[in-house]
């Protein structure tokens, strides 16, 4: 059984803790246990006393990037050449939310515009929306790129939307000028 106090956090120090339990009424000694995935790598061997528990506590540390969600972390429990145990156990990874919005305003002759970037440095999925509202006359004459996921009119103008998602790591950058 593996277990953490509640789910890893991404770019912290975690303690993870790998429970052995000898369930036979006899002694084992030497009994190898293994804990890897992507952020463990853990090799011991202990002596287990009849029907004991023994506790590896490991401290890790979860990359920043690590996606969200359950986690395999392959178990393996041997002695000598005899497996007992070897099975992928999950843990959850906590999500960290890190976006950020960056507006830059973009000035020609005779035109001006704004570039909105957006950057997901987090480790989940973001479903992002960005709305901005234009006059009639000003909407005629404003060139985007991308071009906006939906148009509504409204009695003002027009309210162009944008609607995207943010894949961890991901940056999207929307430009438009009048």
């Amino acid at each position: 059984k593996i277990t953490s106090s509640s789910p890893l956090e991404p770019g912290k120090n975690n303690l993870i803790s790998i429970s052995v339990i000898n369930k036979y009424n006899i002694p084992f000694q030497g009994i190898q246990i293994e804990g890897k995935s992507k952020f463990l790598n853990v090799r011991r061997i202990v002596d287990l006393a009849p029907e004991l528990k023994t506790d590896l506590e490991e401290e890790v540390t979860v990359p920043k990037n690590t996606i969200e969600g359950e986690h395999p972390v392959q178990v393996k429990i041997s002695l000598g050449n005899k497996v007992y145990f070897n099975k992928e156990v999950p843990v959850t990874i906590r999500a960290r939310e890190d976006t950020r919005e960056i507006q830059q305003v973009l000035e020609g002759f005779l035109w001006s515009g704004i570039r909105i970037t957006k950057v997901n440095s987090g480790n989940t999925v973001k479903e992002e929306s960005l709305r901005q509202s234009f006059g009639s006359l000003d909407y005629l004459f404003t060139t985007f790129s991308p071009e906006p996921s939906n148009v509504e009119e409204t009695p003002a103008g027009k309210t162009v939307t944008w609607q995207y998602t943010l894949q961890p790591g991901d940056t999207k950058e929307v430009r438009y000028k009048t």
